[in-house]
Parts: C-alpha cells; sequence; structure tokens
C-alpha cells in the first residue's frame, strides 16, 4: 500500500485523475471531499442518501418533494436542478424507473 503525502489536493494530483470522472455510491458526500475534486478538476457522480444536502437543493425553486412527483411522471426520463452548495455549482438529478 502506498501512503501519499501532502494535502487532500496534492495527493489527488499525484494520481494523475485531472480530466477524469468519478463515480461514487455515497461513500464520500462532504463538502471538502466535493472541493478537493474540483480544485483538482476530477469530475464527479456521486449517488446521495435521500435527504442529503436537501436545503441547499431547496434554497431556490422546486422542493426536491416536486422533484421526486416530476421524476415519477416522466419514467426513464432524467429530472435535475441546478444548486450552489460552498460557492460550487451541482446538479441534482433524479431519474425513475418502472418497477
Amino acid at each position: 500500500m502506498t501512503v501519499l503525502a501532502g494535502s487532500g489536493v496534492a495527493r489527488l494530483n499525484v494520481l494523475k485523475l485531472q480530466g477524469k470522472v468519478l463515480l461514487s455510491n455515497h461513500e464520500n458526500i462532504g463538502t471538502h471531499w466535493f472541493e478537493m475534486l474540483y480544485q483538482a478538476k476530477i469530475g464527479f457522480v456521486i449517488r446521495l442518501r435521500k435527504g442529503n444536502y436537501q436545503c441547499a437543493i431547496e434554497q431556490k425553486g422546486k422542493s426536491v418533494v416536486r422533484l421526486e412527483d416530476q421524476a415519477r411522471c416522466r419514467v426513464g426520463q432524467v429530472v435535475w436542478k441546478k444548486y450552489t452548495l460552498v460557492g460550487y455549482t451541482y446538479y441534482y438529478m433524479l431519474r425513475s424507473y418502472r418497477s
């Protein structure tokens, strides 16, 4: 196992992930982690647990409940909303599947 010294961004840069996209299943969801990914120029798609960042998402525009309702009505289509968290822009995306 290799241990990388330095700040989080410096460690990410050593891995040469700039321009890559990280896919994650809600293991790393803190705003500090998101900020490091942004600074290291690593794109990311992270599935959040229901309720994560709901206050930030609902500050302007549609509520999460309304987005969920829209997703249920548009099975197979993506419903999304742009929001800001700690100065960075994110997209909250939902997709409903037939059961």
